[in-house]
């Protein structure tokens, strides 16, 4: 009885892999080593991803976009939804062994994946061809490094819908001078606001909502229509003859995200896991 379901197991496990991890029509590029022992590293912080990135052509996997015009990848597994398909872990640091300006990684979105927690990387901030990232609807928690504000080339951000705290992040347009979009929209933000905002042309998209930023809105927000609309909406009260200031409560706020949420989600254990990988492997 026990082999028979173990049979049925790998069998849907298989029949999971094909669903998710059928090769895509993307571009092919050639994946040079810095980027093949990166991605070898979100295995090893999400064990799960390995089921559907068992082929060896890396721009053939579910959630490689390989793009041959720029000769760069985007991770989009935001894309891999098939039977419901999610991924547990955190996301992997970028460590001394590797040269982040050798990294092809473009565009990064975990975008819904419920089941990934933890905080971002500050090592991230050596990936230096990054022009997004995509971090909403996680259970992704923590401080929005600082360091991520020498990303040059990073155009648009999303942290909205999760649990990240502590004040907005200490980002410069001298240092980003593209950036476009940064969305922080419903966290568990009660730090301060960063008069270093103000740097930003008024172009910029800010969403704070759903915040509660502490003390006022700083007055070098003032001359940006943009910064003033972004704080009126999260609370015209920091705005308009405002005297508050941070306490250490707002300050320290920040508290665990839940350890679960009502939607059912397929969990595989490191034994399916790897029944699944010895079975397509000998399908492959």
């Amino acid at each position: 009885m026990a082999f028979s379901l173990l049979s049925l197991i790998g069998v849907a496990a298989v029949a999971l892999l094909l669903a998710v991890a059928a090769p895509s029509s993307a571009d092919t590029i050639t994946v040079n080593a810095a980027t093949q022992a990166w991605l070898q590293m979100w295995i090893e912080s999400i064990p799960n991803l390995q089921i559907v990135w068992l082929n060896p052509n890396i721009c053939s996997r579910a959630g490689i976009e390989c793009v041959s015009a720029t000769n760069s990848i985007n991770i989009r597994l935001d894309g891999v939804t098939s039977a419901g398909f999610n991924f547990i872990g955190t996301l992997p640091e970028v460590d001394s062994s590797i040269d982040g300006n050798e990294l092809q990684i473009t565009s990064i979105s975990v975008r819904g994946k419920t089941r990934f927690t933890g905080t971002i990387p500050a090592s991230w901030s050596r990936i230096t061809r990054l022009t997004r990232l995509d971090f909403s609807r996680t259970r992704m928690s923590g401080r929005i490094p600082d360091e991520l504000g020498s990303l040059a080339t990073l155009v648009s951000v999303d942290f909205s819908n999760s649990y990240f705290c502590y004040g907005l992040p200490n980002w410069e347009a001298s240092n980003m001078p593209i950036l476009a979009q940064a969305m922080f929209t419903n966290n568990n933000m009660r730090g301060p606001f960063a008069s270093s905002w103000s740097t930003f042309p008024a172009s910029l998209k800010l969403d704070i909502t759903g915040n509660k930023l502490c003390g006022c809105m700083p007055s070098s927000w003032d001359s940006k229509s943009n910064l003033v609309a972004a704080a009126k909406a999260m609370d015209a009260g920091t705005v308009s003859n405002c005297f508050r200031s941070c306490n250490s409560a707002s300050l320290s706020y920040c508290p665990a995200p839940p350890t679960g949420n009502g939607a059912q989600m397929i969990t595989m254990t490191t034994a399916v896991v790897g029944l699944v990988v010895a079975a397509v492997s000998l399908v492959l």
